[in-house]
């Protein structure tokens, strides 16, 4: 039977910052970044409130899942 540790630290990689940042996102990435379901995501993208590209069959959303809840934030400030 392996041995358990208990209350050890995990170590966590910081984020690459020399990488670009990510160009899209397939939709149930974006709804899962989110929080939104995949259903309203399509409601947004009818509405045209994000951005997406199709390419095939793929919808890619182009709008980052940051700037969309910045900017539903806006107008909720206190």
């Amino acid at each position: 039977m392996p041995k358990r540790t208990v209350g050890k630290a995990i170590a966590v990689k910081a984020p690459d910052k020399s990488r670009p940042t990510k160009a899209g996102w397939r939709v149930t990435e974006w709804s899962g970044d989110t929080g939104c379901s995949r259903s309203f995501t399509y409601q947004l993208m009818a509405a045209k409130q994000i951005r997406f590209v199709k390419v095939g069959a793929m919808t890619i959303i182009t709008t980052s899942p940051a700037e969309f809840l910045a900017a539903q934030s806006e107008g909720h400030d206190q």
